[in-house]
């Protein structure tokens, strides 16, 4: 898995950075999915989290 820079993650590292997210909650769905846009938006410093 590729590095993501904190101060400007590609598109590319954002869907790849969802997809972990999306299988760890697979493992273990204790919590609603995932959202795409919201994994986004944190990455992007968006909203706090």
């Amino acid at each position: 898995m590729d590095v993501i820079a904190l101060d400007a993650p590609t598109d590319a590292q954002i869907r790849a950075w969802h997809e972990v997210l999306a299988a760890v909650h697979a493992a273990d769905p204790v919590e609603p999915a995932p959202d795409p846009d919201e994994t986004a938006r944190r990455l992007l410093g968006a909203e706090p989290g």
